[in-house]
């Protein structure tokens, strides 16, 4: 206290940058701290495996039934039709819907009478950069990256594609399923590269769970970004929070059509590739022709 008296005001002056300084040094070091692990956390260096593993042992063991229930509810929901064959393929998934849930439950989770096992489903790369997210989703995922995908087919798994994208998502009409088919390339020039037929799956009952957002900030989301954003209605939300009592009432049936084969692996012309993918919209016209529910279009639009 005698310091402060004598040296006042330059002691209250050395005070606070002193406090300044130690409040800064204390910043630093933890953003350091911050850093280092998010760095061992990026590399797989920290996980939280073990601890998932325990807290899904004790979730089963105190609610068995509970779990049960839900896996089968899962499953009853999200019925899959058609024949799978079990060779390698690539899986197009139709519509994406906003979620695309059925790919997610099919590949992802293991939960439905999916069949093939053997099978790598696609992600965009940001959320497979989310810390521990393999930690929590598994190793099923992989990049949504040309190069990636391509590695996975070249490792004899096969792979399932939401080929719309996010962007097909916002068509919604409940009578009518528009698909994005023909903006794409890439997915029917690596079928050839790498000699792996291709598959047809459509989708339906998901996409009519949406509907397109009337809020004034998504309006002004979608100007400065051209996203058009749509969100669950709030009967199916509450449906779906129903789902660890009783299967949702109108399922959503994943048709899956014969694979087209593709030939022998090698290095496609343009030509090829249109080909292939004018073959493969047919198939789909075909698919959507054998299982069309009633109350939709007679014909599937695509763009």
């Amino acid at each position: 206290m005698n310091f402060i008296y004598s040296f006042y005001p330059f002691s209250i002056i050395l005070f606070i940058v002193g406090i300044a300084l130690i409040i800064l040094i204390c910043l630093v070091t933890n953003l350091i701290l911050l850093s280092i692990i998010g760095i061992l956390v990026y590399m797989d260096c920290i996980t939280v495996r073990p601890i998932l593993r325990y807290i899904d042992e004790l979730v089963h063991f105190f609610f068995k039934d509970s779990m049960t229930t839900i896996k089968d509810n899962i499953r009853e929901s999200f019925p899959v039709k058609g024949t799978i064959h079990k060779d390698q393929a690539i899986y197009l998934f139709h519509p994406h819907g906003m979620f695309s849930l059925s790919h997610l439950f099919h590949i992802g989770s293991g939960l439905t009478n999916w069949p093939v096992k053997s099978i790598r489903a696609t992600l965009h790369a940001n959320f497979l950069a989310l810390p521990f997210f393999k930690d929590f989703c598994g190793t099923k995922w992989v990049a949504s990256e040309y190069e990636s995908m391509k590695k996975a087919l070249q490792a004899k798994d096969s792979l399932s594609v939401s080929l719309g994208g996010i962007s097909e998502g916002k068509y919604v009409n409940t009578s009518k399923l528009t698909l994005i088919v023909k903006k794409r390339v890439g997915v029917f020039k690596m079928a050839l590269e790498t000699g792996v037929p291709i598959v047809p799956v459509l989708v339906y009952g998901e996409h009519t769970r949406y509907k397109r957002s009337t809020s004034i900030f998504f309006d002004i989301l979608k100007s400065l970004t051209g996203i058009d954003l749509v969100f669950p209605t709030l009967e199916s939300l509450v449906e779906w929070c129903r789902i660890y009592k009783t299967p949702l009432m109108n399922t959503i049936d994943t048709h899956v059509g014969e694979p087209i084969p593709v030939g022998p692996a090698h290095m496609p012309s343009e030509k090829e590739v249109v080909a292939l993918r004018n073959t493969y919209i047919k198939a789909l016209k075909s698919l959507y022709s054998k299982t069309r529910p009633r109350g939709y279009d007679d014909e599937l639009e695509i763009i």
